[in-house]
């Protein structure tokens, strides 16, 4: 082997003066960037990710390379982005995690390594226990005009758990790219869904061993998020990869990418439960169901009392967040996680003699249909589905209050997926309540004393307000109970005070709910002269719900269609007479919502009724204008008040 020769001095001055270049150069970039975004805090210079799928001695594997660069724009940027954060499990496992700070020195960065990380369990209020992890990456020496980047690596030990790329940020991205990289014989499938998803342009590279595709994406502004929208999966655009099929020899096998394929996969996941014995669970399902009189009957026997009785504990610990556990052990032990409590009702179910169903189903968080994106990314829940009488019900006893027969309105209008043996299945929609199910009803009654209004009130709550009432109230104790009902009850002002109320649940298998309580509103009437002015608007319901139409490019979520009855019975005052009466007036828009405000006097009783009704579950951006007219004609009526003359 020949000796190597030492690099010259002009080749290490010409290797130096190229990365200064590339100083000079990147820093001109960044002062441009920060130029364009001179009204942000920061933004995203480049983040990538790049995935490989393989197949090594028959084994499928999937690796993904990532990274992000941030450039700091302002002086508050170095405070709201000194950290990032990366979540792992043990589907998604991380590996090579670094992070670097870039700080400007002249007309150069200087570089600096980052040694602050620290991996916690990241916790979630309603998991008992899960394998999620996050790792904080914190960034030191920052300043304006400073840039982060952070790289890492991530194994995939399922390839049915690829996740989506997301091309926005909440901060705007200068340039973003994601790439997939397979071997031939290996076929991917994708769909880019969101909004906006023709900013993504994709190109295709065929290599002599591998083809390598790619999404990339330039000046993406910043999304905006709003406590009612639904989830980002809505709107933010991002791409769905998944592993289609792979070569096995000299045969093509398929993976994933048809409803066939995702229920192959599920299967047996509850092919192989219930090996414990079940003499104690036959026993229960026997007494429960002694003497009733059909099918529903009993369906709706076992419902309450798995509702009653197994207390909602969620688990989500690699294939343990998937497969359901022993449905006598969770008879056992009294607890267990919504494919627990599937498992359980199915079992039971099946042993009274009905025809039940394990059932896949995606709660609204989840945009996607079965149909058209039939992956594991579809659903996130599961239940217990029974077929009596020529129709379905679906029964989630997760959800303490629920009555029988009806789903909770985070899963209306989607799909659930009907486990009904090896090689059947079926997709059966969950029917959306009316808004007659759903109603609100107020009444209250007011007289006048001086300034002051004193009165007493009733509220009558049916459908899933009350039964989402009664399950906040069943943990409050009496004080907190106090302040909670006050927040239901209180109007006409600031200045309410609330004397006394009664919280009561009604019988019968609707768990309506009723809420009496006295109240005073000081200085609330207007005197002027021998006139007396009172707003009877005691309450002026969403008249804050105006949209603004220049910012918001996301739509409203309702959680449920409803009734609002609002009435307000006024006695005049002796020594006065009505004087003036406001108008009736009633607007409505299609498929939206509507109201209707009229006002009746008789003898020495006036009375004002305000019906709402909402029969839209998804306010969409295209109809915020027909909208904010209905709210604009909402507010007119609410400055309206009813005149009494002195005798």
């Amino acid at each position: 082997m020949l000796p190597m020769k030492p690099f010259s001095k002009k080749y290490l001055l010409l290797a130096a003066g190229f990365f200064y270049s590339l100083q000079l150069f990147a820093q001109e970039e960044d002062r441009r960037l920060a130029e364009k975004y001179k009204d942000e805090h920061a933004v995203v210079v480049r983040k990538s990710e790049h995935l490989e799928l393989s197949s090594r001695k028959g084994e499928l594997q999937a690796h993904s390379s990532i990274s992000k660069e941030i450039l700091l724009i302002d002086d508050q940027a170095s405070g709201l982005y000194n950290t990032d954060y990366v979540y792992h499990n043990s589907f998604r496992k991380l590996h090579d995690i670094e992070g670097l700070v870039f700080v400007p020195d002249g007309d150069r960065y200087r570089k600096m390594k980052v040694d602050a990380f620290k991996t916690v369990k990241s916790t979630s209020a309603n998991i008992f226990y899960d394998d999620d992890h996050q790792t904080m990456i914190t960034y030191s020496g920052l300043g304006k005009g400073a840039k982060t980047q952070l790289s890492y690596d991530v194994e995939f030990t399922n390839l049915h758990f690829l996740t989506p790329f997301y091309f926005q940020e909440h901060i705007p991205v200068s340039q973003c790219v994601y790439e997939v990289s397979v071997p031939k014989g290996m076929k991917i499938g994708w769909q880019l869904k969101g909004k906006n998803t023709d900013l993504i342009k994709q190109t295709v590279e065929e290599k002599r061993h591998e083809t390598i595709y790619r999404w990339t994406a330039e000046n993406l502004p910043a999304y905006k998020l709003f406590d009612d929208a639904p989830s980002a999966s809505y709107y933010i655009p991002h791409l769905i990869v998944y592993l289609a099929s792979y070569e096995n020899g000299k045969a093509e096998v398929p993976f994933m990418g048809t409803l066939k394929d995702l229920y192959g996969f599920y299967y047996p996941f509850i092919a192989n439960v219930n090996k414990i014995d079940q003499a104690p669970l036959k026993k229960l399902v026997a007494e429960l169901t002694a003497g009733a009189g059909n099918d529903e009957q009993k369906a709706e026997k076992i419902y309450q009392w798995v509702q009653g009785n197994i207390r909602y504990v969620a688990f989500e610990d690699g294939m343990g967040g998937f497969i359901p556990r022993d449905a006598t052990s969770v008879l056992e032990k009294k607890y267990g996680d919504c494919k627990d409590m599937a498992n359980l009702l199915v079992t039971m179910c099946r042993e009274a003699g009905l025809h039940a169903y394990h059932s896949w189903i995606g709660t609204r968080d989840i945009p996607y249909h079965y149909e058209e994106t039939p992956l594991p990314i579809a659903d996130n829940h599961m239940i217990c589905t029974i077929e009596t009488g020529g129709k379905y019900v679906f029964l989630d006893a997760t959800h303490a209050t629920m009555p029988y027969g009806l789903a909770p309105y985070s899963l209306q209008g989607k799909e659930a997926l009907l486990g009904i043996s090896k090689d059947q299945y079926k997709i059966v929609p969950i029917p959306i309540t009316k808004p007659d199910m759903n109603r609100f009803s107020d009444t209250t009654n007011i007289r006048i004393s001086g300034k002051n209004v004193e009165g007493n009130l009733r509220l009558n709550i049916g459908g899933y307000t009350a039964w989402y009432i009664e399950d906040m109230m069943q943990y409050q104790n009496e004080k907190n109970r106090d302040v909670a009902v006050k927040g239901l009850l209180a109007r006409g002002s600031n200045k309410y005070l609330q004397k006394k109320f009664d919280f009561r649940i009604l019988p019968g298998t609707g768990k309506a709910l009723m809420i009496t309580a006295d109240f005073e509103i000081p200085d609330y009437a207007q005197q002027s002269g021998k006139e007396l002015y009172i707003n009877l608007n005691l309450q002026r319901s969403y008249e804050d719900n105006y949209l603004n139409v220049k910012e918001r490019k996301v739509a409203v979520e309702t959680s449920y269609k409803k009734l609002t009855t609002q009435v307000v019975n006024l006695e005049i005052p002796k020594g006065y007479h009505l004087s003036y009466l406001p108008p009736t007036s009633e607007k409505s828009c299609e498929g939206l919502w509507k109201y209707k405000i009229s006002y009746a006097h008789q003898g020495n009783k006036v009375q004002l009724v305000k019906e709402f009704e909402f029969n839209n579950l998804m306010l969409e951006p295209e109809k915020f204008d027909a909208h904010n007219e209905l709210i604009k004609e909402l507010r007119k009526q609410y400055k309206e008040s009813v005149v009494l003359v002195a005798d």
